[in-house]
């Protein structure tokens, strides 16, 4: 109920909307008004997640917020599939466990870097520079000062990140359990005992496709850091006698 209307007194956002057809506000009620019953109708809804990026709204986005330049949106896009950062599916961007990763150390230690308010301004500044109008080293002290700052502690607060991963593997030489782990490469497979036993092996996933000729499941090598790469045109091959198709 509102008490005091205020600026609505002489305008009204809903009233904009009503007009447009999209929006229809509900009568004021008052004590004692008598309502028609019409009946119960029981539904669910469900809050829907913002749409994923594709290249298109990603660089659309980096403009709104004046974040890179025209030259530099081609190398944004191609630098954080690179590093496994993201992964594109049906034109979609989707975050691999390492960007996860990256995205919570970055706002834990370097929150005002990765501000967008910031990367802003520092465009702005670089175009200044470019334009002579500020002079590169003092736009660089004043940047680097504080960054340089920020780094040492976080190299002192920032613990290795274990990204291990535990599975129902034994090692054949010890008997302890393997883990996933990550490598330059790609996923392997080691020993839990490490550095005491070193053994190691490919990260093979499993494909649900029977071998043609003993049956046994088909399994991919995961050539990426996290992506297996299933059904991308990569050989799959057989455990049991070593048939790649």
């Amino acid at each position: 109920m509102v008490k005091f209307p205020g600026f609505i007194t002489v305008y009204s956002e809903t009233k904009d909307e009503e007009e447009q057809g999209g929006f229809v506000s509900l009568p004021e009620l008052k004590i004692g008004d008598r309502l028609s019953y019409w009946g119960t109708f029981p539904e669910q809804h469900f809050t829907q997640p913002p749409p994923r990026y594709t290249e298109a709204t990603l660089i659309k986005t980096l403009e709104q917020r004046g974040i890179g330049r025209p030259s530099t949106y081609a190398p944004i896009l191609s630098i954080i599939q690179e590093r496994d950062y993201v992964y594109k599916a049906d034109g979609k961007f989707y975050p691999h466990e390492l960007g996860l990763i990256v995205n919570s150390i970055l706002k834990q230690h370097f929150p005002k870097i990765v501000d967008f308010g910031f990367t802003a301004q520092m465009e702005e500044q670089l175009d200044e520079i470019a334009q002579g109008k500020q002079e590169w080293i003092y736009v660089l002290r004043d940047f680097y000062s504080p960054f340089e700052d920020m780094l040492s502690k976080a190299r002192l607060a920032i613990a290795k990140v274990d990204m291990s991963k535990p599975t129902d593997e034994i090692c054949p030489n010890c008997s302890r359990p393997m883990v996933i782990k990550m490598g330059r490469f790609g996923k392997f497979l080691a020993c839990s005992g490490y550095p005491e036993c070193k053994t190691t092996r490919p990260f093979v996933v499993k494909t649900g496709i029977p071998c043609p000729r003993c049956g046994g499941e088909l399994g991919v090598k995961s050539l990426s850091i996290f992506t297996p790469k299933l059904f991308r045109g990569k050989s799959r091959t057989c455990p049991n006698d070593a048939l790649m198709l």
